[in-house]
């Protein structure tokens, strides 16, 4: 399985992070609210490490997705028996 760990995409992803915390810290000079930073960051870091996932790819796929049927059966059933409560 791929690391992100010494690639491309975890390094720029680290700066990513590194500069949206300081426009965090620096909200009241900027006149920006934390969440727009924050926001704007996590969206890029996602894509970031698509495009690596996409390119390198480590085998995982088939895996996520048989884990994410359960999971999503899981998020199904979870209401039905809150209901009956």
């Amino acid at each position: 399985m791929a690391s992100l760990v010494n690639s491309w995409a975890g390094y720029t992803s680290l700066i990513v992070f590194i500069f949206a915390y300081f426009l965090v810290i620096f909200e009241d000079r900027l006149h920006l609210k934390k969440s727009k930073p924050v926001i704007l960051t996590g969206c890029l870091m996602w894509a970031i490490i698509g495009i690596y996932e996409a390119f390198v790819g480590g085998g995982h796929r088939r895996t996520c997705k048989a884990h994410d049927r359960g999971d999503r059966g899981a998020v199904l059933l979870y209401p039905c028996g809150y209901d009956l409560y």
